[in-house]
């Protein structure tokens, strides 16, 4: 059986799926949706600050790959935040339902997750913690 080229294929309608290079607002918007800083942006995919910066002010064009490879890792990122997120509402229902289930590991861990999201640690988990 012959084998086809990519002639045949572009002949013959069939275009290879190319990514297009990002705009500077989809990069800003994709920063943004995982809540990054500039910085934290640049350093999931080890590029410089300033070189991010000049892709959202348009003064520099995004590799697609990179811009690709940002928004896996920033997926994982955001998926990785909604299950301790998860873990969270979790402990609180275990915690409003039945408090004696629960051990000081699970405070200690209660207190992890609080923080990792950026929320203050309740009163409830605090009191509950060994000095």
């Amino acid at each position: 059986m012959r084998s086809m080229s990519i002639h045949y294929h572009i002949r013959h309608g069939f275009k290879k799926n190319i990514m297009q290079k990002p705009t500077p607002e989809q990069v800003k918007a994709a920063r943004t949706a995982v809540g990054h800083s500039q910085t934290q942006a640049a350093e999931t995919i080890y590029k410089a600050t300033r070189t991010w910066q000049q892709w959202e002010a348009g003064d520099r064009v995004m590799d697609p790959a990179l811009f690709e490879l940002y928004c896996i890792k920033a997926n994982k990122i955001i998926n990785s935040d909604n299950e301790i997120n998860l873990v969270r509402q979790w402990f609180d229902s275990v915690q409003d339902l039945n408090s004696e289930f629960l051990q000081t590991d699970d405070y200690i861990l209660a207190k992890k997750i609080y923080t990792r999201l950026g929320m203050r640690v309740p009163h409830s988990i605090t009191d509950n913690l060994p000095v």
